[in-house]
């Protein structure tokens, strides 16, 4: 439209010029007066016509700049709708997250699972739907993966023999050692002094550390140094 306004003024100023050039020649008889006519009417059509243009200005920067605060309008309602939909969906997620880790930890809790590798040697619990009482032992597991720290009580008369590293074997009582074997460890630990006992026995406390578990149990044993 400001471009509109520009042309018919441009034009207008031509024509008026025109006009302006065109009356003296009418009167002297040069130019027809028929053509100063002309002129005039042209320049009163695009005076006019400018004129009106320019009233319309106003209004149109008016809608102009209306259409612009709806269109920011729109937008903000937009952004609204939008992130009151993510915050409802966030939150949907967040409520599915809680169930699901609600679940999960039920679930969780219906398995038993053996914090080592082994064997099952005795199973406690067999009923299918029995209650198991907080602190119950379910099952013995015998581990096949670990090894053992088994300490034991050296007298002194014995204690030059030992040094760290020093090969061991450890015998379980509740086996027939030649039948069962023992398990061969090492050395880990022997005690800076004497320790005594209830009795007033003195003795030296060491600590030997086994292979790998294979089928034994936690019972009784008697260490062998070697």
């Amino acid at each position: 439209m400001q471009a509109r306004v520009r042309n018919l003024r441009n034009g207008y100023n031509l024509a008026r010029d025109e006009l302006n050039i065109t009356k003296p020649l009418a009167d002297e008889g040069v130019v027809p007066k028929v053509e100063l006519l002309k002129l005039q009417r042209q320049v009163n059509d695009t005076r006019r016509e400018l004129t009106s243009t320019e009233l319309k200005l106003p209004a149109l920067r008016s809608a102009i700049e209306e259409a612009k605060l709806s269109r920011i309008d729109i937008a903000q309602k937009f952004r609204s709708e939008q992130q009151e939909k993510l915050n409802e969906a966030q939150d949907r997620l967040s409520s599915m997250t809680e169930s699901a880790v609600g679940l999960e930890d039920r679930v969780n809790r219906t398995v038993v699972v053996s914090p080592v590798n082994g064997t099952v040697k005795t199973l406690n619990v067999n009923t299918v739907g029995g209650v198991i009482q907080p602190g119950m032992d379910i099952v013995e597991i015998v581990p096949t993966e670990d090894t053992l720290l088994v300490e034991a009580k050296i007298a002194p008369q014995d204690i030059a023999f030992l040094r760290p590293d020093l090969h061991a074997i450890v015998k379980f009582s509740a086996y027939d050692f030649t039948k069962y074997g023992g398990l061969d460890g090492t050395l880990e630990h022997i005690s800076a002094d004497t320790t005594q006992d209830e009795e007033g026995n003195s003795f030296y406390i060491v600590r030997v550390r086994t292979e790998k578990l294979t089928s034994v149990t936690m019972k009784p044993c008697q260490l062998f140094l070697a």
